[in-house]
């Protein structure tokens, strides 16, 4: 699994050294992945699906997998600072997690059923979530 993420080394993509990236090649959801996030400092990453798996980007060394709800994680992001994980779901809720024990700190409802983003804001006193338009109606 050593071959499976990105050194933390790599220099900038240019046109230059596109031959030289690496790509993941497999990241262990049943379905497929909705969203990628990779931690501030670079050390971690997150993908979404039927649940969060977190890994260590050094390693490729799973280290937490989040699970919680009903719905299917549509969108994950870091904190700006890296501490908190926010999940939207397809159930209506963001779930913030402790990112390093993998705890549910919290969860944010929303009006509509299927939430499909999530974003903070840069100091991380905000987070936004976003929902599609599944039932042919006019967005809020």
């Amino acid at each position: 699994m050593d071959d499976l993420l990105f050194p933390a080394n790599m220099p900038a993509i240019t046109g230059e050294n596109t031959g030289q990236v690496r790509a993941l090649v497999e990241i262990p959801h049943q379905w497929g992945v909705n969203s990628l996030a990779i931690s501030p400092d670079g050390l971690r990453l997150a993908s979404a699906y039927e649940v969060v798996r977190v890994f260590e980007m050094a390693t490729g060394e799973q280290t937490a997998s989040l699970q919680g709800g009903e719905g299917v994680a549509q969108d994950v992001i870091f904190s700006p600072d890296g501490a908190l994980i926010a999940v939207a779901s397809s159930d209506g809720a963001v779930r913030l997690w402790a990112a390093n024990a993998g705890v549910q700190m919290g969860v944010l409802r929303a009006s509509r059923t299927v939430l499909t983003s999530v974003a903070y804001s840069p100091d991380g006193s905000w987070i936004a979530a976003g929902s599609g338009n599944y039932a042919g109606e006019p967005s809020d």
